[in-house]
């Protein structure tokens, strides 16, 4: 059975790069939301086996969806996709259960290995 892979990003640049990826590379099923609460709606419907999730979007920032991921869900694979280089964000994400970091602007040297990792 393929794997699906939900990518919460609100840039549609991102998106398509990572469409690349996990698809297109990776031969996966792609799931994209593009913001914090169309991501937890499509996390309910899809269950997906690996989320990418961005940090600083509207609404719903990513450290907001991983905190109701994590309360609600047993155990939720989450990889943190972002541009923010704050030390102090990446480590609260960790603690929060984000199994990685990838640091935009997102390359298939930066995450084809880490969804290899996950998955």
């Amino acid at each position: 059975m393929t794997k699906t892979v939900l990518s919460v990003e609100d840039s549609s640049f991102e998106r398509k790069v990572i469409k690349n990826i996990v698809e297109d590379e990776k031969g996966y099923n792609l799931v994209q939301a593009e913001n914090g609460e169309e991501g937890l709606e499509k996390y309910e419907e899809e269950e997906p086996d690996l989320v990418l999730l961005d940090i600083r979007m509207p609404d719903k920032d990513g450290i907001e969806v991983l905190e109701e991921l994590q309360e609600n869900y047993a155990d939720p694979q989450v990889v943190m996709v972002s541009i923010v280089r704050e030390d102090e964000t990446i480590e609260e994400a960790k603690e929060l259960g984000a199994l990685e970091y990838v640091e935009k602007p997102v390359t298939e040297e930066k995450l084809a290995p880490v969804i290899d990792e996950v998955l």
